[in-house]
Parts: C-alpha cells; sequence; structure tokens
C-alpha cells in the first residue's frame, strides 16, 4: 500500500484541505461504521488503494493508513448497491439458494466459526444486509458444502433413510427424491415447496454431501397435494360427477375465442374444483367446460 504524510488527523474522519478543495479522509473502521458495512468487506476492496499517513495532533505517526472517501465509494461501489436482507437467523435465498454470513453457517452445521471463515477466504460471495441493516458478506450453501466438506460428521445414508432421535421420538428423514417416492408427489413439486426450509446435511463415505428432510416437514409441506386425487390427462381435462372439467388457461388456448384475464374476472371460483394438472402434478382451479363456454359466448 502507498502512503504519504498528513499534517494532523483529528480522530477518525478529518477534512484535509488543500489549495483546492477539502477532502475527507478516514480509516477502514470508521468508513465501515459510516456506511454501515463490514470492515473486512472494505479492506479487501481498498488492499491495493493509495492512502495518507496520518499523524494526530501529538505528531505521532497512526498505524493505520487514511483514503479519502472518493477512493472508499469508488473501490466499494457494489457494497451500495440495492442487496437482499436476511432473516434473523442470518439466512436469504435468492433464485432458490440459500445465502448465509459464516456465523450463521456455523450455528447451522454445528462447527467452529473460524473454520468456515478460513476456508471462505478465497470463496466467491454476495453481498447483504442483516436485520439490523449493517451490510456483510454472505456465502451460498453450495459453496460452503464444498468449501466445508471435511467439517461435517461422515454418516453412513447407504440405506433409503436415516433416522434421528428428537426428544421421545425418532424422526425418518431422506432426501428430496426418496421423500417423493414415498410420500406419492413429484420430484419437482416436492422440492420447490420444501426448499429452504429446515434439514439435516449428511456425507456419505465418499464424502458427497446431501440436504436430508425429515418426512413430517415432507408431508407437511405437501399438505393438498396429498388429500386431492383428480388428475387431468394429457389434454388437460379430468372428468367429475359426468362432467369436463379444465383450468381457464387451458380452455383458452385450446379456444381462442376469449381472453384468459377476460375469462377469470367473469367466472366464479365457487364453481371450481381441485385438480392436479397432467405433469408435473401441480393443484390448480378446473372449472366445468360447459360454464365456460357458456361465458365465453355471452362476452363475445
Amino acid at each position: 500500500m502507498k502512503g504519504r504524510a498528513l499534517q494532523e488527523v483529528f480522530g477518525d474522519l478529518e477534512i484535509s484541505t488543500n489549495e483546492e478543495d477539502s477532502v475527507r479522509y478516514g480509516s477502514i473502521p470508521a468508513w465501515a461504521k459510516e456506511f454501515g458495512v463490514d470492515k473486512g468487506s472494505i479492506e479487501r476492496r481498498l488492499k491495493d488503494a493509495e492512502g495518507i499517513q496520518a499523524k494526530d495532533v501529538l505528531g505521532r505517526t497512526q498505524d493505520c493508513l487514511y483514503y479519502s472517501e472518493e477512493v472508499v465509494r469508488r473501490a466499494c461501489l457494489d457494497l451500495f448497491l440495492e442487496t437482499p436482507i436476511a432473516d434473523e437467523r442470518g439466512f436469504f435465498i435468492q433464485n432458490g439458494m440459500r445465502y448465509g454470513t459464516t456465523l450463521a453457517w456455523a450455528r447451522d452445521l454445528g462447527v467452529g466459526i473460524d473454520a468456515i471463515q478460513k476456508r471462505t477466504e478465497h470463496a466467491p460471495l454476495t453481498m447483504a444486509r442483516i436485520p439490523e441493516g449493517n451490510l456483510l458478506e454472505f456465502f451460498g450453501e453450495d459453496i460452503i458444502l464444498e468449501v466445508c466438506a471435511d467439517l461435517l460428521q461422515s454418516i453412513d445414508i447407504q440405506g433409503e433413510f436415516l433416522l434421528q432421535r428428537e426428544g421421545d421420538e425418532e424422526v425418518r428423514y431422506g432426501s428430496i427424491n426418496r421423500l417423493a417416492k414415498l410420500i406419492g408427489i413429484p420430484e419437482p413439486t416436492l422440492n420447490k415447496r420444501i426448499r429452504g426450509k429446515s434439514h439435516i446435511l449428511v456425507r456419505d463415505p465418499k464424502g458427497r454431501v446431501y440436504k436430508y428432510f425429515s418426512e413430517k416437514l415432507a408431508r407437511e409441506v405437501s399438505g393438498e397435494f396429498l388429500t386431492v386425487t383428480l388428475r387431468a390427462d394429457a389434454s388437460g381435462y379430468v372428468m367429475y360427477n359426468g362432467e369436463r372439467y379444465t383450468t381457464i388457461f387451458r380452455f383458452c388456448k385450446d379456444n381462442k375465442s376469449i381472453s384468459e384475464q377476460t375469462l377469470k374476472k367473469r367466472v366464479n371460483q365457487s364453481d371450481s374444483i381441485r385438480a392436479k394438472d397432467h405433469t408435473p402434478g401441480n393443484i390448480r382451479d378446473f372449472y366445468p367446460e360447459k360454464l365456460l363456454i357458456e361465458t365465453s359466448n355471452k362476452s363475445s
């Protein structure tokens, strides 16, 4: 790092006046406090930046360098962009991926924070805010599982499921694939409903890490899917009490006589039944085909 002498610095932030204008300088801790940003994040971005050497009022040279506000803002531009806000546990979900601080991951995995910090020193990161408003570094779960694989307890998961004792009961855990087959729900549907929920991490003897969810949780999030038995055929229609039913989307796609948005406004949801689409089995509102035709004709 480069440095040059500055006559006096009063406190952490000070105005240094030259012939042309005034420039504000500050130490890394001072800028971190002012901007509400993690000190380490600023420090890394200013690694090769030019700072100035400062002396206090007694003429003693300060240990740290001071950086101008312009230099800090330019180097830390990405920190000031709109960022996600984590929950109280230190996690947020973005594009289906769970992100957490090193402290949050340490608690979640049950390992030491120093060990995680050491392994994530050069890992890709994302900036986000904690509820208090401070910007911190967050790491994706895929990165954490990769760099911390050696920290996770090795558990034999050669069988179909893993039994964990929780209080007075044994809870069955399994992968999304195994749970989907067990309770009879499409894997993509279960994955969409359960991702981001509480889970345990297990590592097989070959070092591969998996997310295991409890069977109880899988059944809870599946909810209505398990009680709805009607399912549409490949054409998008289902028979119920001798009548053909279909979704508004399918009807409008097949007939093109009325817009989907208009038809939604004209029909009463109480006339619908709940059924699964043909694939992947998502539950939707199905309306009597006869009703949709009549409504469509009235609107023409």
